[in-house]
């Protein structure tokens, strides 16, 4: 492979890179030199999907800070993050036999962009931040070729800035940027004082919980968890086989819009307060609803849905490391349309129960039974993805930023998934984006299936013991009909 030059950070901001490079000699090499790597190690199967995926792009935070603004403070703030997590010191390269390898290197610094909107009125100071976190998640990162993480810092006024952070999506997930969030505040205080920051070492690394993971799925411990999701996924040589939609041929060509939809005011209350009456949570309940659709719409009560889940250790060490933990788990149900939705809401609560003790065995470990049981294909799924609301600090009004959201994205046409439906709790709102197959659905179908959660949800929340046949959404005339037909093989 041939290595990539250093960059200046005025080089690559002329070419549209918001990730400024290293100072350091050989960090922004594709091969580098590996003698002077911290760890080479063999990264899991999650990671190397995600690689695959190339979907698969950017995370950001967004750190408002009140204090005076000293730029030599927050370039120290930066480095000091990366010097305590060597996942933001970590980049990919191929063993001669084609085998991938992650190579974490020493700390090294790494150059801090500025940019200044003092003189910017509000809304385009905030379009020009949302600009800046749309750099990172969209940039094309090369997984090969290190730093994987950059940071700019835009400065709002005399006493207010912002720390704008991305990296790559195989190195973090949310739970680690609320970590990074926090720590890059304590060390940007401790920085500009002068002092230490009050901060505990980190004696436990990402790489060490992936070999403890490893080790304990090859021992005797893991055998009744193995066995339990080998029960579940009996019989499943049909399960994910979705419906697809009356259009021939589909284009694949097309990039199909994400289909968004929302819940809120008395609706969203209303199942708030139905899920705590039955001793569960929101995205359970909003589980159901999409089972309970997806089950009608296919004719089949039998419904299985990938449910995405945090996937840390239960150990307090763990909840302080950066790195990619977050991963799914099988959520299978058997719908009946003789029950209402309560009967059907306990029923994947059960679910949800037991399959809690069992979830140290996850998609990634499960693709090579699913492989088998599938005479070796595993076909289009659907994943639901829930951020709960959380209580953060107040930011600035005039300064909020909201996550900004990539255009329409194609799920590939050998991807195991086939319908994504990333949702999103607020205090006041629940929103979900909905992407889906080309392969499998037009635009105009996924846009039907959004207003059916609509208007299910909101007879729901109206009567919780409607049954099932009586929903609106299955009172419609032959639902199928014309829109969702028996898979293709």
């Amino acid at each position: 492979m041939k290595p990539a030059t250093n960059r200046s950070v005025d080089d690559a901001r002329k070419q549209g890179d918001p990730r400024p490079c290293s100072e350091g000699p050989g960090r922004d090499n594709r091969d580098g030199d590996l003698r002077t790597a911290e760890a080479i190690w063999v990264p899991d199967a999650r990671q190397q999907a995600m690689l695959e995926d190339p979907d698969c792009r950017g995370l950001f935070l967004a750190v408002y800070c009140p204090n005076p603004f000293d730029a030599t403070a927050a370039q120290g703030a930066f480095d000091g993050l990366i010097a305590r997590h060597s996942m933001l010191r970590s980049h990919y390269t191929r063993a001669q036999d084609g085998r991938l390898l992650v190579v974490t290197m020493p700390p090294a610094p790494v150059a801090v962009s500025w940019t200044d909107l003092r003189s910017q009125r509000p809304t385009a100071a905030r379009d020009a931040l949302i600009g800046i976190a749309r750099a990172f998640i969209w940039y094309a990162w090369d997984p090969y070729c290190g730093p994987l993480v950059g940071c700019t810092v835009a400065r709002l006024s005399e006493s207010l800035f912002v720390f704008v952070v991305g990296v790559h999506h195989s190195l973090a997930d949310a739970a680690s940027m609320n970590i990074m969030r926090y720590e890059l505040q304590v060390l940007y205080r401790a920085s500009l004082m002068g002092v230490l920051p009050p901060l505990e070492p980190i004696h436990l690394e990402y790489r060490d919980l992936l070999r403890e993971r490893t080790e304990w799925l090859s021992s005797d411990s893991a055998i009744p968890h193995l066995n339990y999701w080998r029960r579940v996924l009996a019989g499943t040589d049909s399960l994910f086989k979705l419906p697809y939609d009356d259009i021939s041929p589909l284009d694949p060509s097309a990039v199909p819009n994400d289909v968004r939809g929302e819940l809120n005011g008395a609706v969203l209350n209303r199942l708030r307060d139905l899920a705590a009456s039955q001793h569960t949570t929101l995205p359970t309940l909003f589980s159901a609803l999409v089972m309970v659709i997806i089950g009608s719409l296919s004719a089949k009560p039998d419904v299985a849905a990938w449910i995405c889940h945090m996937g840390r250790p239960p150990r307090k060490a763990a909840f302080y490391v950066v790195g990619c933990f977050v991963d799914y788990w099988l959520l299978r149900v058997d719908i009946s349309h003789s029950i209402n939705f309560v009967d059907a809401l306990h029923q994947v609560h059960q679910r949800v129960v037991e399959a809690t003790p069992h979830l140290a065995v996850t998609l990634h470990t499960l693709i090579p039974e699913l492989s088998r049981i599938s005479a070796g294909a595993i076909y289009p799924g659907i994943v639901i993805n829930f951020m709960p609301y959380a209580k953060t600090s107040a930011l600035p009004a005039d300064f909020s930023l909201s996550t900004p959201k990539r255009p329409g994205s194609a799920l590939s046409k050998d991807s195991p998934l086939g319908l994504v439906i990333n949702c999103t709790e607020s205090a006041d709102q629940l929103t979900w984006d909905i992407i889906h197959s080309a392969y499998l659905w037009g635009d105009r179908t996924i846009h039907r299936f959004s207003s059916w959660l609509v208007t299910a949800a909101a007879q729901v929340a109206h009567n919780p013991q409607t049954t099932l046949a009586d929903l609106a959404v299955m009172a419609i005339p032959d639902p199928v009909s014309g829109v969702w037909h028996q898979s293709p093989q």
